[in-house]
């Protein structure tokens, strides 16, 4: 049994109808009902709240101090970190720079340190002397002169002692 397509296209159309009457009448209903369970657990709460005062007070106690608690560490971090930096400013200053033969930081094995001897040209006085006459930007320039050695006395041992000599234009060393 085929229908007609003028009759197929009149069924189609009243299912449409009935379709969206059917959304229309849901939507409200879907309302009530979201409203009602928010209302309802809101009441059950309030309700909780009421019956156990000193629960809800030590509760509300406990977030504000665990709250102030995150606070009070994020500003000591901030703080700290701006103290460290200017004091690191102030030692090292912001335009300071240095020349080594050598820089490493850490402990340096053997053939690493022969490559790097080999390879880097040493640095003498004239170099510091260069510097000095040929930087004139430059408020200060000052040399260090360092050498590590192991020392031995009375069977105490002191394995990789620097010793330094420093001279500075300004009186002594800035670094201590």
């Amino acid at each position: 049994m085929e229908l007609h397509p003028r009759v197929f296209r009149l069924k189609l159309q009243a299912f449409a109808v009935v379709c969206f009457i059917g959304f229309e009448t849901a939507r409200p209903k879907a309302m009530r009902y979201f409203y009602s369970v928010y209302a309802d657990s809101a009441r059950i709460a309030l309700q909780s709240i009421l019956a156990h005062k000193l629960r809800a007070f030590l509760t509300l106690i406990g977030i504000i101090i665990g709250v102030a608690a995150v606070v009070v560490v994020g500003a000591s971090v901030s703080g700290l970190n701006t103290y460290v930096t200017d004091r690191v400013a102030k030692l090292l200053g912001a335009n300071h720079f240095m020349i080594a033969r050598i820089a490493l930081s850490g402990h340096m094995s053997d053939d690493d340190f022969e490559k790097m001897n080999r390879r880097n040209k040493r640095l003498n006085w004239g170099d510091y002397e260069w510097v000095k006459e040929h930087c004139t930007t430059c408020s200060e320039v000052g040399v260090e002169v360092g050498s590590q050695t192991d020392l031995k006395q009375d069977g105490i041992e002191f394995p990789g002692a620097i010793i330094c000599r420093h001279q500075f234009p300004c009186g002594p060393s800035p670094l201590g």
